[in-house]
């Protein structure tokens, strides 16, 4: 398999934890999200997961060519 491609990447990037500044890491609790904001998220991770399924069906059809193709040379 490939090293990562961009969107894995830019996927791991994002799930990972926030960056701190000099100060360090943060203290005291996140102001709740706000009804915009969790509409956002819902509307983020579920392009995510069309993404996911999306790359999942290519690389499982990318697969099937490249073992029909490495079967017709066999023959």
């Amino acid at each position: 398999m490939e090293a990562g491609s961009s969107l894995d990447i830019f996927e791991r990037m994002m799930r990972s934890a926030p960056q701190t500044g000099a100060e360090g890491s943060h203290v005291g609790a996140q102001p709740p999200r706000s009804e915009r904001q969790r509409k956002a998220d819902a509307t983020t991770e579920a392009a995510r997961q069309l993404i996911e399924e999306e790359n999942e069906a290519r690389e499982a059809k990318t697969r099937r060519l490249r073992a029909s193709r490495l079967a017709q040379g066999d023959s």
